[in-house]
């Protein structure tokens, strides 16, 4: 044989080694880049900051499929298969949602979530790339821990990325935007790195700085001051300190160190769980002193609502939930119609527990699927710690429990899932991207780490179909990123003009982001809105309407996306109400009202339509018409009012003025009946001139009484009612 075909075949293995060998590194390294991004900018829930991440992963996904090597570790075939089993009822779910955004907000997040697992459950199974997520976990822990504390010592509103978006800090919150998903993030690097220290293998000095980087997490969430993430802490600490213990027999100490390390972990975990349960009960008790106002009420002591509003949109369709995305838009209507609250300024955007969320959204088949998930997994954790602490058998020989990277990793996983699955009761983070795909590494390092396997067998076929699934996944977050990263951006900066009042960038990049975007009605919205601010700038009729009507276009697309969007039809109102379309507009303000009766924007706007109904009305002389018009306008800019606990000067003075011409308009009725109870006089016909004195005198009454409730210092004017009240109460002769 030629010497040069002799070597293609050595050639060719050669190559196929390399890419074996290389191929992972090079999609550990894209994957924890993409993270990198997703821990530090994409914390925050807007779509725009999670694509780019979303396109890295399904790169890593594509190179997957050609990263495989025969497995060598056994994966759970059951795991894996409940957690496929979840997303495939998600996405058909989704695919019938009545508000098609926010159905890609939750598609997006656990299709992040569905490729963080497949990777690491078939193409990243090496002890190397998962101990360098734990790594990479445990530095923005240590960031988040800094800046957070750096917040609360010296500029509250600071943030590494987002400073543009300062109204929506909240002290302590690190990289994210609110103190308790910083928490719930730095509770898992916490556990993670702690395991490591305690489990891992490598030197002592590695294991140290596992120590180190954990017991700064551990600070992290002191800094938060949240209580959900303190009681969820010192769940995850009770488990891994569990594990521990169990564990402790094989690492060679003696007992008065066991009893130490045990006394330790005690005050530790009992340290984080009693300052939970301490700030809750003061929490109450301020609840019961009537002491909380504001946003902090709602935060907190609303808890039990959010929670009963989930139940209560549950029982609209208990088996299959009223859609992905929907609690944001039943709560406003639940949430203040149910309980009669105008007082209430924020409605729940979440339930703030992700278990009655998803039975709202999914129903009872979405809740058991999550439980089906937790408890494969779950179960899959405890039987492999106890094979390693030797009491089970695996099948193979018991490896050491101390240097074991692995075991370090389930051990800390299992109580990462322990700590959510009590942080969850009290809030959302696993609706926050970049904590629901650590959740996802977790389970996916609980999944694979099965004994290690003699020969490839049977189920490596199973794991090239688990690769190719990837691919397919991979492509698709491709597409996906290609399509939707560019409207995205422009949507994005819609929105940062519109707060700036930068009109016309934001038109610019709102008709941009509308060239592809046909399904976002929060785009559609703010598009309309900047189209209608955009048309008050010109004098011109003709301008004026032809914008006018352009904002009518976009916020019947709004409206049309999401019916519950009554911020869109209070809009569409307005400018229906501008262009002349009295009938249309009075509809598009029913229409808000519907989903949200009790706001303080839908009845101050709504109001102030009635209260120009009714001035025409009265100006055309149809007194009894604008009587009845302004009382109705004159009880939605009352509750518009009552709406805020500071409301604005507009709210008060369009309140302020349908009152005094809800007085006018009665005593200009007062003086036509006065008027045709002494024609009826004159005539003889003094029961009817007594009829009409009667009516008289209840219109000046009531004219009193709105003139009273809004100018109470206007003594002479109140005198002179009172006067001519006293002349008709003489004139009437009693029956």
């Amino acid at each position: 044989m030629h010497p040069v075909a002799a070597a293609i075949p050595r050639i060719g293995r050669d190559i196929d080694e390399t890419r074996i060998a290389l191929m992972p590194a090079l999609v550990s390294a894209l994957f924890l880049l993409a993270y990198l991004w997703l821990g530090s900018v994409g914390t925050i829930t807007r779509l725009y900051y999670h694509w780019p991440a979303l396109g890295v992963f399904g790169i890593c996904l594509v190179l997957g499929v050609f990263a495989g090597r025969p497995h060598r570790f056994a994966w759970s075939r059951l795991a894996v298969a409940s957690v496929i089993a979840l997303v495939a009822y998600v996405l058909f779910r989704a695919s019938q949602s009545p508000i098609p955004y926010a159905a890609r907000k939750d598609v997006c997040l656990l299709l992040g979530c569905l490729a963080v697992y497949l990777l690491f459950v078939f193409a990243l199974q090496g002890a190397g790339h998962r101990m360098a997520m734990v790594i990479l976990l445990g530095l923005l822990g240590v960031a988040n821990t800094i800046i957070a504390l750096y917040q609360r010592l010296v500029n509250p509103y600071f943030h590494l990325f987002h400073s543009h978006d300062e109204s929506r800090l909240m002290p302590g919150s690190g990289l994210f935007f609110n103190y308790d998903h910083m928490s719930g993030f730095t509770e898992l690097a916490a556990l993670l790195c702690l395991a490591m220290a305690i489990f891992g293998r490598g030197s002592r000095g590695m294991r140290l700085a596992f120590g180190i980087l954990g017991t700064t997490c551990c600070i992290g969430v002191l800094v938060s001051m949240s209580r959900g993430g303190f009681l969820s802490l010192g769940a995850g600490l009770l488990a891994l300190g569990a594990i521990t213990l169990f564990a402790s027999k094989h690492f060679g100490w003696s007992p008065t160190v066991r009893k130490t390390i045990l006394a330790v972990g005690l005050v530790a975990v009992l340290g984080f769980a009693g300052a939970g349960v301490t700030l809750i009960g003061k929490r109450f008790e301020g609840m019961a002193a009537g002491g909380e106002q504001g946003i902090f009420n709602i935060g907190f002591s609303n808890r039990l609502e959010n929670w009963s509003l989930a139940i209560r949109q549950w029982k609209l369709d208990p088996v299959v939930g009223t859609g992905s995305g929907t609690y944001d838009e039943y709560s406003i209507k639940l949430w203040r119609a149910d309980w009669h609250r105008p007082d209430r300024i924020f409605h729940p955007i979440n339930a703030h527990n992700d278990y009655l969320q998803m039975l709202a959204e999914y129903g009872v088949v979405g809740l058991a699927l999550v439980l089906l998930v937790l408890a494969t997994h779950g179960g899959r954790a405890l039987s492999t710690l106890r094979g390693w602490l030797g009491t089970s058998d695996l099948g193979n020989a018991r490896p050491p429990v101390q240097g074991n990277t692995r075991m370090a990793l389930v051990a800390g996983s299992f109580s990462c899932l322990v700590a959510y699955g009590v942080h969850s009761i009290v809030d959302f983070n696993m609706r926050l991207l970049a904590s629901a795909c650590v959740i996802a590494f977790c389970l996916a390092v609980i999944a694979s780490a099965g004994p290690r396997r003699k020969a490839e067998g049977a189920s490596e076929p199973l794991a090239r179909a688990g690769r190719i699934l990837g691919g397919l996944l991979g492509l698709w977050l491709l597409l996906g990123t290609a399509r939707n990263l560019t409207p995205e951006y422009h949507f994005e900066k819609l929105g940062e003009a519109l707060k700036d009042e930068r009109i016309e960038d934001a038109l610019a990049h709102g008709t941009s982001a509308a060239e592809t975007e046909k399904e976002n009605d929060v785009l559609y919205r703010w598009l309309g809105y900047a189209r209608m601010r955009y048309a008050e700038l010109f004098e011109f009729p003709a301008l004026r309407k032809g914008f006018l009507e352009a904002a009518i276009e976009a916020l019947r697309i709004a409206a049309t996306l999401n019916r519950g969007d009554s911020y869109a039809n209070v809009l569409l109102g307005r400018c229906l109400d501008q262009v002349g379309d009295k009938e249309g507009a009075g509809k598009a303000f029913s229409d808000a009202l519907e989903w949200d009766p009790y706001g303080g924007d839908t009845n101050g706007w709504y109001g102030d339509f009635l209260l120009d109904r009714g001035l025409d009305q009265f100006a055309r002389g149809e007194n009894e018409r604008a009587i009845a018009t302004l009382k109705d306008a004159e009880k939605h800019l009352l509750i518009s009012t009552q709406s805020s606990a500071s409301p604005d000067i507009w709210q008060q003075d369009v309140w302020k003025q349908c009152v005094e011409a809800l007085h006018e308009a009665y005593s200009a009725k007062g003086r036509y009946l006065e008027m045709e109870a002494k024609a009826h006089s004159q005539s003889g016909r003094e029961s009817m001139a007594q009829q009409k004195y009667r009516e008289a005198l209840a219109a000046y009454k009531a004219s009193l009484d709105f003139k009273a409730s809004t100018s109470p210092d206007a003594l002479l004017e109140v005198t002179r009612m009172r006067e001519i009240t006293a002349i008709l109460e003489a004139r009437t002769v009693p029956q």
